[in-house]
């Protein structure tokens, strides 16, 4: 993995960069109650009723922070758009996909910054920062190239 270092350097000034522009946006940019992680594995369907759960990431945010992961699809984000008045920002889009990769290869660093044990779970995680690092080399998660 250290030959992606200058790669991933690139990808963490890239993400600084759209840190900084985020905050000085600040004051201008529309904020709503955001998710964190809308994905499937957090809606429940009972009864015909759909639920997201599980909010212990919940944020006053942009709502590109949930957008980016509840679709990519610009037929969904025009009509988005066209129900809330707020066209989404495809640079904040992939600014927030930039984010959760990166959210994700430090939980693994985490685990093998120190003493872990060899199980399926420590081996899913491995298989995930490599593949994180890949993409992100790559320039396949938002622009950081």
């Amino acid at each position: 993995m250290a030959t992606n270092y200058p790669a991933l350097r690139r990808t963490l000034e890239y993400f600084d960069d759209g840190t900084a522009q985020l905050a000085s946006d600040a004051s201008d940019a529309a904020t709503v109650v955001t998710h964190g992680e809308p994905h499937p594995g957090n809606v429940l369907d009972p009864g015909g009723r759909t639920l997201l759960v599980d909010w212990d990431t919940v944020a006053l945010s942009p709502p590109e922070r949930d957008l980016w992961l509840a679709t990519d699809a610009p037929e969904d984000l025009s009509r988005y758009a066209g129900l809330t008045g707020h066209h989404p920002d495809p640079a904040l889009l992939a600014y927030y996909e930039l984010r959760w990769a990166l959210d994700d290869m430090s939980a693994a660093l985490d685990i093998f910054g120190a003493r872990h044990p060899d199980t399926a779970d420590t081996r899913q995680a491995w298989d995930g920062l490599v593949g994180a690092v890949t993409a992100l080399t790559s320039g396949a998660a938002g622009d950081g190239r």
